[in-house]
């Protein structure tokens, strides 16, 4: 999978040079679409794109759970809340829930 981004940042700024992905803010409808067609078709163009992650690691984490780890580090968020024994909650966590765009089975 390459990624595809659209707009609301410089990528450029946050990300190696390194990571392939195609910008399409930077391409019209068209032109993203004969891209992304060019490289279905050639996989050694393809491969170009996933060469960076023989380099680098890619984690994800719930970004509700990051601002709220930061926040703690920096001494931002102050909880007053008891830990919650069971699952070592301090009781400001949540559970953010798994979209599932499946269709439903009949």
């Amino acid at each position: 999978m390459i990624p595809v981004v659209f707009g609301g940042v410089n990528y450029a700024d946050f990300l190696p040079p390194e990571v392939g992905y195609i910008d399409a803010l930077n391409h019209s409808p068209e032109v993203l679409g004969l891209t992304l067609n060019y490289l279905q078709a050639n996989g050694t163009a393809f491969n170009k794109y996933k060469e960076w992650r023989d380099t680098f690691d890619l984690e994800l984490t719930e970004w509700p759970c990051s601002l709220c780890e930061r926040l703690r580090q920096t001494g931002r968020l102050n909880a007053q809340a008891s830990i919650n024994a069971q699952d070592g909650s301090d009781g400001l966590c949540t559970s953010w829930p798994t979209l599932d765009f499946a269709q439903p089975k009949n």
